[in-house]
């Protein structure tokens, strides 16, 4: 199901954001709300993201990245799925201006996203 979920796999809590078939405005607006929940739990946090089906379009990867500048401090680790083609390249791109050390490591699988976040 689309959106924001805390879930936990094998012990751990990770953030699942769920982009598959969504509109733009969706999308910011699950970005918005996992930048809340970061903030407010204020701890290291795991994140899965799921953009099969989705656009990365310029709005939303502006809004990541400004989730990023205010979050990436929590981040531990991040797992992406659905990145394919096109959406690698912007991948790349967005890793290097935007996340650092921590980016987001694509995956084929989200089984294989979850074991490597657990690792």
């Amino acid at each position: 199901m689309p959106g924001l979920q805390k879930i936990n796999f094998q012990g751990k809590e990770i953030i699942y954001l769920d982009y598959r078939g969504q509109s733009e405005q969706q999308m910011i607006g699950y970005l918005k709300e996992a930048e809340k929940t970061i903030l407010e739990d204020n701890k290291p946090y795991l994140t899965l993201t799921n953009i099969s089906e989705a656009f990365a379009t310029k709005g939303f990867l502006r809004q990541a990245g400004i989730m990023g500048e205010k979050t990436g401090h929590l981040t531990v680790k991040g797992a992406i799925v659905g990145v394919n083609g096109g959406k690698r390249v912007l991948l790349n791109v967005f890793n290097r201006l935007f996340a650092g050390k921590n980016g987001l490591k694509p995956f084929d699988s989200e089984k294989e996203a979850l074991e490597y976040l657990v690792r």
